[in-house]
Order: C-alpha cells, then sequence, then structure tokens
C-alpha cells in the first residue's frame, strides 16, 4: 500500500530572522514594507507494511512524477551544468540526490549550480539565493534524502496547490491513500511520519484526500 504525502505551507517569508535585508537589526520602518511570500511544497511517501520511506520507493511513483509534471505545464527545466531538459521523469533519472534544478522564468537561466545541496548543506543554507530567485518568479526544486530513497521539495513563489491537487487525486484507490499536510502542523519528524503510530487518527491539519474531496 503506497500511503503518499503532499506537505504545503503558504506565505512564507523564508526570513532568516529578526535582521533587515542589509543585515542590521530590524526596524519598525522594515516591518511595516510589504514583503513578499512564497509557497513549499514537499512530496513523500511510505510504502505501508514494508516501512520504506520515500517518494520513489512507492508503485504509484511514476504516476505521481507525471502528474508534477502536469501541474507545472511540462516546462523546461534547467538541470546544474547549464543543461536543459524536458520531462520531469527525465529529469530525476539524469539527477541524483542532492541535486536541485529549476523552472525558469523567462529566457534568463538562474544559477543553478549554486543551488546544489551536500552532506553538510541544506535547503537552509540557500536561502538567500533562494529568496532572491523566487522573487524573479523561478521555482525552485530540490532532490531531498530520506531513510530508504529521495523526496522532491518545491518552492515557488505563487501557491500552485490547486494544480498539484488536480493531478494527483485521481490517483487515489485501491493500493494508494493521499494525504494534504499542513506544513505549520507539521514541525517534527514524529508528526510527519504519523504514519507509524497514528494512520487511522492522523494529527490536526493531516487530511486524507478521497475521490469525493473538493477544494
Amino acid at each position: 500500500m503506497d500511503l503518499f504525502k503532499l506537505l504545503f505551507e503558504h506565505d512564507m517569508l523564508l526570513d532568516e530572522g529578526g535582521a533587515s535585508p542589509s543585515g542590521r537589526p530590524a526596524t519598525l520602518e522594515d516591518f511595516l514594507k510589504p514583503q513578499s511570500t512564497f509557497s513549499r511544497f514537499y512530496f513523500s511517501g511510505t510504502v505501508l507494511g514494508e516501512r520504506l520511506f520515500g517518494l520513489d520507493q512507492l508503485q504509484h511513483f511514476n504516476e505521481i512524477i507525471q502528474g508534477i509534471d502536469n501541474a507545472l505545464g511540462k516546462p523546461m527545466y534547467s538541470l546544474k551544468g547549464g543543461r536543459q531538459m524536458q520531462g520531469l521523469h527525465r529529469v530525476l533519472e539524469t539527477s541524483s540526490v542532492f541535486d536541485a534544478f529549476v523552472v525558469a522564468n523567462g529566457d534568463r537561466v538562474p544559477p543553478v549550480d549554486d543551488l546544489q545541496l551536500g552532506l553538510q548543506t541544506g535547503v537552509r543554507q540557500k536561502l538567500p539565493l533562494l529568496r532572491s530567485l523566487l522573487g524573479e518568479g523561478h521555482i525552485i526544486i530540490f532532490i531531498e534524502k530520506t531513510d530508504n530513497g529521495n523526496d522532491l521539495h518545491l518552492f515557488s513563489r505563487e501557491n500552485i496547490y490547486p494544480a498539484f491537487f488536480r493531478e494527483l487525486k485521481p490517483l487515489v484507490g485501491p493500493g494508494f491513500r493521499f494525504f494534504s499536510i499542513n506544513g505549520k502542523r507539521a514541525k517534527s519528524d514524529r508528526l510527519f511520519f504519523f504514519e507509524t503510530w497514528t494512520l487511522d487518527r492522523p494529527p490536526h491539519g493531516f487530511e486524507e484526500v478521497f475521490p469525493e474531496t473538493v477544494l
């Protein structure tokens, strides 16, 4: 049985806390300035019964990836090394854990190589660049390491949750359960991996999607 999780969080400031963009302590004027907000989406999954953790471990992995690609409009992806490629399946086949890639907004290709993660470098270390690129309208996707495979972590300026919901809900059925998770409610590993201890009574903010579910 595949358990697919789509974690979402909207209206994020991607702030590192307490400082203005210049690095000096924040002032009242800084707080009164309008600030850009962003959305993030984390795609993960568990093979129930086998305790395999990772999006790429799911039997429905190919269908999920196709749904994500469709939701993004089957774009051209910009990869490290200056490569460009269509088809999210192909992108993942030629990428590895910690890689980052981009759906560029317009003709300008952002510095994809500077976004790459590593064993000692996570998304938090990329926040200044991430904030700048999201402000330009680019969509950033990271391949994150899990216990048994990989997950996908996506950041965008716009809230594109409805497109993901539309493309992925049809997968619900025998062998596939879909949980939509409010990221503000999943602030610990124990909560995120709720299926290991409270599958029948998920935490508040963890909503199972059924064929009849609507936004």
